[in-house]
């Protein structure tokens, strides 16, 4: 059962890193599986949040994603986007 990443980025404090960040991701998510399927600045239709970006990352299960998220390729760059941005990271198994 696929696994997404549900991003939503609420301030930046290191353009730099962030980009770097950005830049590096994707190399590390793809022997897990991880795909993006959306990456943008998102139009708010209900509520209050106002993220300056929003992201969704597939993973082919809970396991893959859990297992990415853990790995030394990507714990270099957690540490990255911690330092960067102000974020709500969600991880939602799929139906």
């Amino acid at each position: 059962m696929a696994a997404y990443i549900l991003g939503s980025v609420h301030g930046i404090a290191d353009q730099a890193r962030f980009e770097e960040y950005g830049q590096r991701i994707g190399a590390t998510m793809e022997p897990y599986g991880g795909k993006f399927l959306a990456a943008a600045v998102g139009e708010r239709i209900e509520g209050t949040a106002q993220p300056l970006r929003s992201v969704v990352v597939e993973f082919p299960s809970m396991d893959a994603l859990k297992q990415w998220y853990d790995s030394a390729a990507y714990r270099e760059l957690r540490e990255l986007r911690r330092g960067a941005v102000d974020a709500d990271i969600l991880f939602v198994e799929g139906l």
